[in-house]
């Protein structure tokens, strides 16, 4: 059996995410209906159960903090609240990272020791090209 060329993975894979763009639309209907028949709360869960279905809604609300109105909130409030109220997390500068081995290589040893690296998924892209019909 012969291999599939790179153009026929590129079209196999096009028509996929099509038919995975479809279905999503499909999905997000139904849910969208279900949600019209028993109802959402705005936060939190909502459970019904049919003849053959538990079915569960859950409500999300997003929130985002104003960073620039951090500090001055936390200077008027109780220490003890403050500190359970904000989470500080730290977030790592990857580009510096990755430069760090060449211009301070024993920093970067020390800064390793608290990093944990794991592959991410790779990515495919595909672009399907204009193909000129002239001759």
């Amino acid at each position: 059996m012969e291999q599939p060329t790179a153009d026929q993975l590129a079209f196999a894979l096009e028509n996929a995410k099509e038919k995975e763009a479809r279905a999503k639309r499909i999905r997000i209907e139904w849910e969208e209906a279900i949600i019209a028949k028993m109802g959402a709360h705005e936060e939190g869960a909502l459970t019904i159960q049919s003849d053959y279905y538990k079915i569960t809604t859950t409500g999300k609300v997003s929130r985002t903090l104003d960073q620039s109105k951090v500090p001055e909130l936390i200077a008027e409030l109780p220490e003890a609240l403050a500190a359970k109220l904000f989470k500080v997390e730290f977030k790592l500068n990857t580009k510096l990272l990755k430069s760090l081995p060449d211009t301070n290589p024993e920093m970067a040893k020390k800064v390793s020791a608290a990093i944990t690296a794991k592959p991410g998924k790779t990515t495919v892209s595909v672009t399907r090209l204009e193909v000129s019909t002239e001759i």
